[in-house]
């Protein structure tokens, strides 16, 4: 059998393994609305496909799939249009790949959000300058993680054993096409911390699912933390501390297309001292200027209350 051949039919018989029955193929179609009490608001849309993949007959891999999500949001500051993949090979474990591109604005209308998008530079007066024209760039990212699961339930069957627990673990490379190496820049009013290079990111969850209401699904405990793997000279201003936020939340099934989901959240800031920003960088107003509070570094403040309203088209 000539080689070329040979090739097209082993790869055609993995494919065939691989992808058993395409007619069991899954799409869906969600629209969720999102605001805070900061205040913020997004639109987003997104489009799944779950493909049967690599499916066992078995208790660990008679789930496994492929999820493709295209996702597009929009917020009154920023859009956004992205791909997720999500690959689950046994029950307990998912390995999520993808990345994004969006751009952005500044909204000055009614003082929302002057200061909400462009590069952040030193500036001498009361505050720094966070200033961008629209659409001047593009912030990209692409990432890959690792998610590890358990369902008390799967092992202990009954309607009330469904505690959930899931660790996430990502490293992404962030950036705008046109910061340099050295320049910080906003995006979606974000305070302007940010810098082209990588980030670790990680979530912790603890969830229950009630059987004993009829709308409240579940409620769980969320910690998120991120962390900045690129150095930054002349550090004063703790911006090795990862940055977390903790979580409260409570899903709710109005009807089987309708999802609401409220949340409170608290995060871990750091504190400075009360002389702001250092002489010896002649008073200029910028973040970095800032010097830590070497006694009480951090402490955990009331960040928002959140509401996620979901609609599945599809």
């Amino acid at each position: 059998m000539p080689r070329k051949i040979f090739l097209a039919v082993l790869v055609s018989a993995m494919l065939a393994a691989a992808f058993p029955v395409w007619a069991e193929i899954e799409d869906s179609t969600v629209l969720s609305f999102n605001v805070s009490s900061l205040p913020e608001a997004q639109l987003a849309l997104t489009q799944a496909w779950t493909f049967p993949v690599l499916r066992g007959s078995g208790f660990l891999t008679g789930g496994n799939n492929l999820n493709t999500a295209l996702f597009y949001n929009v917020t009154p500051v920023s859009m956004n249009a992205g791909l997720d993949l999500t690959l689950t090979p046994i029950a307990f474990a998912q390995v999520k790949a993808g990345g994004s591109i969006g751009t952005g604005w500044n909204c000055p209308l009614l003082g929302i959000a002057p200061n909400a998008w462009g590069l952040n530079k030193p500036e001498t007066g009361e505050s720094g300058l966070i200033a961008g024209e629209p659409f001047e760039a593009a912030i990209w990212m692409l990432y890959g993680g690792a998610v590890l699961q358990f369902d008390l339930g799967a092992v202990i069957p009954g309607n009330w054993n469904h505690v959930l627990v899931q660790t996430y673990h990502q490293i992404n490379y962030r950036a705008n096409t046109l910061a340099g190496s050295g320049d910080s820049w906003s995006h979606e009013n974000d305070g302007g911390e940010n810098r082209n290079g990588f980030n670790y990111y990680s979530s912790y969850v603890l969830g229950y699912q009630t059987p004993a209401f009829p709308a409240l699904k579940i409620v769980a405990l969320m910690a998120e933390m991120k962390l900045k793997l690129y150095a930054e000279p002349d550090n004063s201003y703790g911006d090795e501390f990862p940055r977390w936020l903790f979580s409260g939340l409570a899903g709710f099934e109005i009807t089987s297309r309708i999802n609401f989901t409220a949340i409170g959240q608290l995060s871990l800031n750091r504190n400075f001292t009360n002389w702001r920003y250092r002489q010896d960088k002649n008073d200029d107003v910028f973040y970095k200027n800032r010097v830590l509070n070497k006694d009480n570094p951090l402490s955990l403040n009331f960040y928002r209350l959140a509401a996620v309203l979901s609609f599945k088209l599809r």
